[in-house]
């Protein structure tokens, strides 16, 4: 049995109805096979979530990377990245993020380490702009980061399913981010 075939059906399922909620019978049943021949290729369903959260990050990266847009303004890279970090925590879904966090902790630290990267990503433009004086220079730019990515999780862990608003109230967020951040030209 193929691994990459497993995970597939995994994301699916867990996408549908969440890690917890999903057996090895689930699993077994979708992929017409035996619960003996689902274990010849995975010890347990915690190495099938880490693989599916594996799997899920380094799509991620490999997108986010794909997005880096030299040339562009800071203000265009914002929101590209913006987009990006809402399309991907969309994509992970509310019931998925918190079936991960409780229940399969080696499968979180995926997810954190990866957060983790966003956050540092997003520092990294956030100190680029207050060189160039794009941003004003007293604004801490980690916590900053860890500000933006930790209001995009808090209101995925709340999301009622609708993505609409969420794309929305977080689009708001970036402009009042960005807004909040530059120099006052005025003055």
């Amino acid at each position: 049995m193929e691994k990459g075939r497993i995970v597939k059906v995994c994301r699916h399922l867990f996408g549908k109805w969440g890690v917890h909620r999903v057996t090895m019978d689930d699993v077994a049943g979708h992929l017409g096979v035996s619960k003996k021949t689902l274990y010849k290729a995975y010890d347990n369903k915690d190495a099938i979530v880490a693989d599916v959260v594996r799997q899920f990050v380094e799509e991620s990266r490999l997108e986010l990377k794909n997005q880096k847009t030299c040339g562009r303004t800071l203000a265009a890279r914002f929101s590209i990245f913006n987009e990006f970090i809402v399309n991907q925590a969309l994509a992970l879904g509310a019931v998925l993020l918190y079936d991960i966090r409780k229940y399969y902790p080696s499968a979180y630290q995926l997810v954190k380490q990866h957060k983790h990267e966003m956050i540092v990503y997003l520092n990294d433009l956030l100190v680029e702009g207050q060189r160039s004086g794009t941003f004003r220079s007293n604004i801490d730019p980690m916590l900053s980061a860890e500000l933006r990515i930790n209001v995009l999780e808090w209101d995925i862990m709340r999301a009622d399913h609708d993505t609409m608003p969420i794309k929305f109230k977080q689009s708001q967020f970036l402009d009042l981010m960005l807004n909040g951040l530059k120099v006052n030209q005025n003055s």
